[in-house]
């Protein structure tokens, strides 16, 4: 078993883990992609842009292409974090969720750890952060520059209850493109 394997595939003992495995799904994004065969709940298309809808996740948000499930998988807590990938040229797309609940940790403090461990495990340089909600729940927005050369990740992660949603585009440059922009304001949280 290969060390991402291992870690993905590991009981989490800590609250790191978490961030560790939205970590990997950043460096799985900007370095490979693949399809699964686990279908998704619903597609729809509207003008080249498809719409992704996922019953289990409680989200949609909307693409220009169909976002696959992505085939590494990590199990946290007994639960699955799920992420699904769309690869294009120029720009990555991501969007992922799962269940999470950190004691003695308020979702503020749980969003400023994931972004220290995103930023931390890019070995990148963050470039901007602001505060940002959904639905009333808490939320950040960071843009983060890669070493080398590999990208600007331009991403949004939401607490909402015990739920972590992480929404993600990297790019070339600092200022996204419209495409990656129309990407992150598309997501939704869904009943």
């Amino acid at each position: 078993m290969t060390f991402l394997a291992r870690h993905l595939y590991a009981k989490p003992r800590t609250w790191q883990h978490l961030f560790v495995v939205f970590a990997v799904a950043v460096l799985s994004l900007t370095l490979s992609y693949a399809a699964s065969s686990r279908a998704v709940e619903a597609y729809t298309v509207d003008a080249s842009w498809v719409s992704l809808t996922s019953d289990d996740g409680g989200f949609s948000i909307r693409a220009p292409g169909y976002p696959l499930p992505s085939t590494s998988g990590s199990v946290l807590d007994g639960g699955r974090a799920h992420f699904y990938e769309l690869n294009k040229p120029g720009v990555n797309f991501g969007v992922g969720y799962a269940d999470s609940y950190v004691v003695g940790m308020t979702p503020e403090q749980q969003l400023d750890a994931w972004r220290n461990n995103a930023v931390g495990s890019l070995h990148g340089t963050l470039l901007s952060e602001r505060t940002v909600s959904m639905d009333g729940y808490p939320g950040r927005h960071v843009t983060v520059r890669m070493p080398d050369g590999k990208g600007v990740l331009h991403g949004r992660v939401f607490q909402a209850d015990y739920r972590l949603y992480l929404i993600m585009a990297i790019t070339a440059n600092a200022k996204p493109s419209r495409e990656a922009t129309r990407f992150l304001d598309s997501f939704r949280l869904v009943e």
